[in-house]
Parts: structure tokens; sequence; C-alpha cells
């Protein structure tokens, strides 16, 4: 049974919303550091520790994720991974250590690990041919707004209401969004293949295929570090709050 152009432009909407979401709670938490270090006393080291760990968890979850989405089903996949961020980034909210945190973080990583593969292997189901390439660009959108939008809202969030209020608002909206991913239809595809054939394919394919995936970590990694770096740095040198923008002087 065929899919029509307004069910997959639907899928293509709900999954690109998805993504900003995705990119937004990922780079909430380096507008918040401020308040977070001075609240729960933390060292720059740990810092540092909360910034990375939900992206080497997420290199690591990645490829086994990205597996059972093939094997089984990619919608199930997404939407466990999108509430399961969801529900990590608001109780992100509650901690009261350093290590609570980071757990928290580092699940987010998870979450977001089935996410990406299930995700775009769905959307290359739903757009054949020259259309693919098409919804891929629109879904990548997300990356670059949800980037931002994280880091800016993140700080305006936590300038007016406080850091715990950010991670609250920024994480309850996924619930709403795994639920209507749950409801996604997949187009109809072949049986999946038994663990061992798949296996079997991977090691006729040669070794370029885990090439590629692991310099797409150490990418993935590079570009989480210089978002890390970047408000982090700009608050030590300028002393700006995170939500600061600039504003024009009052008339005398």
């Amino acid at each position: 049974m065929g899919t029509s152009r307004a069910y997959a432009a639907y899928a293509l909407g709900l999954l690109t919303l998805i993504n900003l979401l995705n990119y937004t709670d990922r780079n909430v938490v380096f507008a918040l550091f401020e308040p977070i270090k001075r609240e729960l006393v933390l060292s720059d080291q740990q810092l540092g520790w909360l910034g990375s760990a939900y992206v080497i968890v997420l290199s690591l979850a990645a490829l086994p994720l990205g597996v059972v989405g093939d094997l089984k089903s990619r919608r199930a996949v997404i939407a466990f991974g999108v509430g399961l961020w969801s529900a990590f980034t608001a109780l992100g909210a509650t901690v009261s250590r350093f290590w609570q945190l980071l757990v928290c973080r580092s699940l987010v990583g998870v979450g977001e690990a089935g996410y990406g593969p299930a995700a775009q292997a769905l959307l290359a189901e739903f757009f054949q041919g020259k259309r693919r390439a098409f919804a891929l660009g629109i879904y990548s959108v997300g990356m670059a707004f949800g980037g931002v939008l994280g880091i800016w809202l993140g700080g305006v969030l936590a300038e007016r209401y406080g850091w715990r209020a950010a991670f609250v608002a920024l994480g309850v909206p996924g619930f709403l969004l795994a639920l209507l991913a749950s409801r996604l239809r997949e187009p109809r595809r072949r049986p999946p293949p038994t663990i061992r054939a798949t296996v079997k394919s991977w090691y006729a394919r040669g070794r370029v295929g885990p090439t590629r995936r692991c310099g797409s970590a150490h990418h993935s990694y590079g570009s989480r570090s210089r978002a890390l770096r970047s408000p982090v740095c700009s608050i030590c040198s300028t002393g700006c709050r995170a939500a600061s923008i600039p504003r024009s002087s009052p008339p005398a």
C-alpha cells in the first residue's frame, strides 16, 4: 500500500519539528552553565563532563539502536527516543548533585541516538528518487535552528524563571511529539533480514561503512565541542549573561 504525498509531507513536518526539539534539548544545557555552576558548586571540569556526556553516549548507542530500527519498528524507536530524551531533559530540573545531572544528560544522549538513524531511514521510505534529497534537506533545517534556539531560549528562560524551569519548559513538549510519532504509519517494506544475514552483509561491504560511522561520530563530537565552547567563552571573557542581547539606549 502506497503512501500519499500529503501524508509524506505530514511525516516530514513532524520529524523536522522533532529534530528541532532534538537540537534544542541538546544545547540548552550550555546556556545554563552559569547558574548551574553557581547553585550546584561545580568545577569547570564537571561542566565539561556535563557538556560531553550526551554526545559520548550518543556515539556509542547510535549503531545498536539503528540496527534495532532496521530489524523492528522505526516508528517505535523514534517514539521511544523522543520520550526518553524529553523525560530526562525535564528531570534535569530536579537534580541536586553533579552525578544526577550527569546521568540525566547521558540518557538524553541515548534517546537522541535512537531517533536520528530511524527518522532518516523512515524519510527515505516516504521520499524516493529526487524527492529524497529535498526532504532530507528540510529535515536538516531543524539542526541549525534547534541549536541556536536551545542556547537562546535556555538563556531567556533561565534569566526570567531560573534554570530548572528552562529544563522543564524544553522537555515537556517532547511528550506530545512522542505520542504523535507513535502514530506514524510506516510504508510497507520487505521483511527484515535475520541478524546473521545482516552481519554477513556488513562483512561483505568491507570496512567503509564502519569507517564512515566513526567519522560521523568524530564530526558530531567536534561540532558539539564548538557548541559547548562558544557560549561559555563569551560569558567568561565578556561577563555577559546567557540571555543578554543588545538594547538601544533609552531616550534622554
